[in-house]
């Protein structure tokens, strides 16, 4: 019989384990998330302002945040006793919890965000309706692209390799063509909150990486493998 939660905490605990290190900030992908989906609210959020991340992981992504912006109180959610362990190292408080059950109150963070989350579980509506409940005012998420010739490629591999739709599920996440992510999004977020809906990390087949830093971020807004929307609740 599955068990999700100890499988959750069995792959990425230990994947989290084994990658301490930090972002990569010359890689071209990552500039661009920053840019798109977190400097700017990271720029409206006042002195002294409250982060959360939903699937901290190793903290990576929280480092850079604190790096921005020094002054912003920083905080995680996470299943995995890694995550939880990670977050301790580096002063930052995270709360273990299932994503789709979260012990906060609503609106406690002034900006949340997750990164490859929701897409790992069946419910992924309740997930991300928990993060937009703890988000007082701000809200990015993102999922990989079921169109991307990347994400196609890598669930072509894995089936061959004999991979089951659950362990895909777990390891690498269900993903999402427009029509399904506008429809998870809306289905949870205030019909009058500001929201863009854009595309984000590589478009170009690894063997083509380099090629990567040429890309117009026009194109990558529409093409990148993971899809993902940034929130301004009013």
């Amino acid at each position: 019989m599955q068990d999700y939660k100890k499988d959750i905490n069995n792959y990425w605990g230990n994947l989290w384990s084994e990658n301490r290190q930090g972002l990569d900030i010359t890689d071209t992908v990552t500039p661009f998330k920053f840019k798109y989906f977190l400097k700017p609210f990271l720029d409206k959020i006042k002195w002294g302002g409250s982060v959360c991340e939903v699937g901290s992981g190793n903290c990576q992504w929280l480092l850079l945040i604190h790096a921005y912006r020094p002054d912003l109180k920083l905080y995680g959610v996470d299943l995995t006793d890694e995550a939880v362990k990670i977050g301790k190292e580096y002063g930052i408080e995270v709360t273990q919890a299932d994503t789709r059950d979260i012990p906060l109150e609503d609106g406690v963070y002034d900006f949340v965000y997750s990164w490859g989350v929701i897409e790992h579980m069946k419910e992924s509506d309740k997930a991300l309706s928990e993060q937009y409940r703890i988000a007082k005012k701000f809200f990015s998420v993102d999922v990989p692209y079921k169109n991307s010739f990347l994400v196609q490629r890598n669930i072509k591999r894995l089936k061959e390799a004999g991979k089951s739709d659950y362990e895909i599920m777990i390891e690498h996440g269900k993903a999402f063509d427009n029509d399904e992510f506008k429809e998870l999004l809306f289905s949870v977020i205030d019909k009058n909150d500001n929201v863009e809906i854009l595309n984000n990390y590589m478009v170009m087949p690894y063997r083509l990486r380099g090629f990567e830093r040429f890309l117009p971020d026009s194109l990558r807004k529409k093409l990148g493998h993971n899809i993902g929307a940034v929130v301004e609740k009013q």
